[in-house]
This record gives structure tokens, sequence and C-alpha cells, in this order.
């Protein structure tokens, strides 16, 4: 069942705001914007997915804490994380119309992002009676971790017996898991820092800030593309590294 139609906020829009509070005047800086050394970028970019590696692992709380690691792509933007004790009792309370501001330029964006992936467990195994993912799926502990609860009916059908259903209910699946996943359907702290950002703007030229912007949209697009990139080199070795470990020695 999908969720609700438009944006969802994880932390209130006023707590990110008041997060950056004093620092109107601060960069949106990537991280990686020192990196001259396009090796020394890459290696990094790479070594930015370990922490996102462990994150998604977290039974539930995977979204703040891969949202806690993206908000450190924008060091210097807030003076704490929404997420953090710190935030839940703030010193100050950002201005009313600074907070609207905001929320009216998330209210702009789609309820849900472009689905870029396919998810796991579209799997052509799945028709020659293999364990894969969808074990895991249609028992629903996989489920419970990763959808949104109102959703979660959904992965506890029973398998077809025909190849074809199978495949129908995987495809299915698919767009039911990406409309009602935690991390697609609430908005990441970042987003909410940016759309703020604009709000302080108003109307000023300022093409320092609108560099940073872009820079930061290049970035997201360089760490997709990193990602694809080590998804299709893990995808490449796993059956080759398979065939190696379960190849029998000769004496």
């Amino acid at each position: 069942m999908p969720h609700s139609s438009g944006t969802r906020l994880w932390y209130p829009c006023e707590r990110v705001v008041a997060c950056m509070a004093g620092q109107e005047q601060s960069r949106l800086k990537n991280r990686f914007s020192a990196f001259d050394d396009p090796d020394e970028r890459s290696w990094q970019l790479r070594e930015f997915f370990t922490a996102l590696l462990v994150a998604i692992q977290l039974p539930e709380d995977h979204f703040p804490a891969l949202d806690a690691h993206f908000t450190t792509l924008i060091p210097d933007a807030l003076s704490k994380h929404p997420g953090s004790p710190a935030a839940l009792s703030p010193s100050s309370t950002p201005p009313k119309i600074e907070t609207l501001t905001t929320e009216g330029i998330l209210r702009r964006l789609p309820s849900l992002p472009q689905r870029l992936f396919a998810l796991t467990f579209a799997n052509t195994g799945l028709t020659r009676g293999r364990g894969t993912l969808w074990d895991a799926i249609k028992d629903g502990r996989w489920a419970t971790k990763f959808v949104l609860p109102e959703a979660r009916h959904h992965f506890m059908l029973q398998v077809p017996d025909d190849p074809a259903s199978i495949m129908n209910l995987v495809s299915n699946l698919q767009n039911i898991a990406w409309e009602n996943l935690y991390v697609t359907t609430f908005i990441d702290t970042n987003t909410v820092v940016l759309a703020a950002k604009i709000a302080q703007q108003g109307v000023n030229a300022n093409f320092t800030f609108a560099q940073d912007v872009l820079d930061y949209i290049n970035l997201l697009a360089d760490l997709i593309n990193k990602y694809k990139t080590l998804d299709n080199t893990t995808s490449l070795w796993s059956p080759r590294l398979s065939r190696i470990l379960h190849r029998p020695f000769r004496h």
C-alpha cells in the first residue's frame, strides 16, 4: 500500500532549521571539493560508502544512521545533527517565516524519488527454487527492517508455483517496496538544509552559494555512479569467488 502523497520529514523542519541557527553565512562546500587528485577523490568516495554499508544493517534505525552520515557531505552546514540529543532542546527558535518558506519549498518536491535501481530480490534464481533474499522477504524479516509498517503485509504472500507468476509478483513488489521504503518516503536532512538556505537567500543573487549547490548535486551524481561501479564489480566477482571457494583442491 503506497504511502500518502506529499513529502514527509523524519525530523521536524523547525528542528533542522534551529540546528542551523547562527550559521546563515556558512558555506555549503562539500567535503570532497578539496580533492584535486581524481584518484584520491575516487578512493575517498569509495571509503564514504563503508559507513553507509554499516548503517543499512541497523534494523529500523538505518534511516537516521544513513542521514547522519550524509550530513557529513556538507560539514559546515549544521552546528549539530537534528537527531542528536543536543538538538532535542534547541537553544534558539528559528523565525517562523523562514520555517514556513522552507516547508513551502519542500512541498514542491515529488513524494517519491525516481526509482534508479532494481531491488535485490528481483532475481531469476527464484524460478529455479534457489534460496535468495526472497526467503527473508516472504516471512517478513527483511520487510520488518526496511519497509514502512503499513506495507509489510504485502511481503508475507505465499510464493506461487509457476515461474511466470513468481516473476510477476516480484515485479509488482519492486514498486510496492520502493513506494514504502524508509529511505524513499522521508526527506533527508541535507535536502531540508538546502531548502532552508534557499529560503535565507530570498531573491538575493549569491553565485558562491549557487556554485556550492551545483557542486553538491554533482557530488550526488558521482556517488550514484560510484555505487553502480561497485555494485557491478561485486556482481562480476561474486560468482567467480564462489566457484573458487567451492572448487575441490587437487592433491
